[in-house]
């Protein structure tokens, strides 16, 4: 679980350094950065936004890197800096790891939205892939 996230670069978030408890509760205005927020912590776990892949789609105007850092409640540390040409740096512990798997298994997510609840009105396939991947975490 996340104690500690900070974020740079980001769509709107210029410097955010939150601490997390066991419950956390996001409002926010409209464009306040909520989802921005979330995209972060799932660029964090995954190594993609859900909402671009292109980096320099989410990284901020004028800048040339994002970058996502946060600390778990286990004292373990996990960032990632992506560049605008999608070069990516993540590391483990201040070590620098190369696959992205590592995080993830650090501090996976599922990302549950609209398009999720197709599941149930579509054919088995999804409902396989969602087993699979609630599976490896």
């Amino acid at each position: 679980m996340i104690e500690r996230l900070q974020i740079s670069n980001l769509r709107n978030l210029t410097h955010v350094n939150l601490h997390a408890t066991d419950c956390n509760v996001i409002i926010g205005a409209n464009g306040s950065g909520k989802t921005s927020l979330l995209e972060a912590i799932f660029l964090l776990s995954r190594g993609k936004s859900f909402r671009h892949h292109q980096p320099k789609r989410y990284i901020q105007h004028h800048q040339n890197t994002a970058t996502v850092y946060a600390r778990l409640n286990d004292s373990s540390t996990l960032a990632i800096q992506k560049q605008a040409d999608a070069t990516t740096i993540l590391r483990l512990n201040q070590t620098t790891v190369y696959n992205q798997s590592i995080l993830t298994e650090q501090l996976p997510t599922l990302l549950i939205d609209p398009s999720t609840m197709d599941m149930l009105e579509q054919g088995s396939a999804s409902r396989r892939q969602l087993l699979d991947w609630l599976v490896f975490t």
